[in-house]
Parts: C-alpha cells; structure tokens; sequence
C-alpha cells in the first residue's frame, strides 16, 4: 500500500509537470487543482518548491541579460566615447597644423621680404657691379657685392703672389688684391 501511494504521487507530480511545462496551470496558491479539486499539502509544497526555482532561474536569466545588455551598452557607449575623443583630437591637431602652416607661411613671406631688402640694398650700394665678375675689380669689391668667395692657395711665380679663390662658379685668380682671371667651375 505504502509503494502504491508512494507511485501514485509519482505519478501525480510527473502528470502536473508534464501539465505544467504543456501550458496546463494548477492553482499553486491555493493548493488546488485545474479542476478545483484540492491537492495534498506535500504535492502543493513541491509544485510551490518548483515555481519558486522557476521563478529564481527566470530571475537569474533576466539579471543575465539585463547585465549582458548593461555590458553591451557600456561598451558601445565606450567606443563611442573613444571614436568622438578620436574624432576631437583629429579636429584639434587638424586646427594645430592649420595654425602651424599659417605661422610658417608667415614665417617665409617675412624670409623672402628680408631676401628682397637685402637684395635692394645691396643693388643701391653695389650698382652694376651687383652679382658680376670683372677682370680688374677688387676682391673686396666681389666679396661685398657678390659673398664671400673661399680661399683655395696661392701660387708664387716670376710675377708675384697670385691666390686662387672658389667660388660658386668660377675659379678666381687674385694679384695684389685685383681679380686678373676666372674661369668656369668644372668641378
């Protein structure tokens, strides 16, 4: 008799399980029965044992998504962040070399201004001997006129000390601080 009840139960519990989990619902709160008829208090407090640990597990898996969805959203609002920081630091080192351009175009126009002072003043001072090479001028004359050429040597021979000089594109032959010959730079 004890196993016959103890299978009927059985079979009770796997009966309103199976009824349960198929959309069958049993009053769990007040211990009845689809039907209305009572249940005994052991089958209600198992039926009540399994809805609580549906209710946890549902729980459970509803706090899981929610963080899953609170990580998702973390992360997309981080990229986000990073993506608009970058965007930003684009615009503003963008905006830095605009202003670094802008000072060195000002920087080269002041350049090419001072060049054309310096120019200027050194037509006015030097007239038609301004960038000109002349058998007869002196080598102070060029070396105002023209810059500095570079000292190569000098050479002693029957009719004096005659120097050579180097500049950018002519072999300069000095005698008693005149220019006597140049010739074309081949090297």
């Amino acid at each position: 008799m004890k196993h016959l009840f103890i299978f009927a139960i059985s079979a009770l519990l796997s009966t309103a399980t199976f009824a349960a989990r198929n959309g069958v619902k049993d009053d769990i709160e007040n211990c009845r029965w689809r039907t209305g008829e009572p249940m005994t208090q052991k089958v209600c407090d198992q039926f009540r044992a399994e809805a609580e640990r549906d209710r946890q597990v549902a729980e459970q898996q509803r706090q899981s998504l929610e963080q899953q969805n609170q990580a998702r959203a973390e992360r997309e609002a981080q990229k986000q962040a990073e993506k608009e920081r970058a965007e930003q630091d684009a615009k503003v080192r963008r905006a830095e070399m605009a202003q670094e351009e802008e000072r060195n175009r000002r920087y080269r126009e002041e350049l090419a201004r001072e060049e054309e002072r310096e120019e200027a003043a050194m037509k006015r001072k030097c007239g038609k001997d301004y960038g000109q090479l002349r058998t007869g001028m002196t080598l102070d004359r060029y070396k105002e006129c023209n810059g500095a050429p570079a000292y190569v040597t000098d050479t002693v021979g029957a009719d004096g000390r005659i120097e050579t000089w180097r500049s950018t594109f002519y072999w300069i032959r000095v005698k008693n601080g005149r220019i006597v010959s140049y010739t074309r730079r081949t090297n």
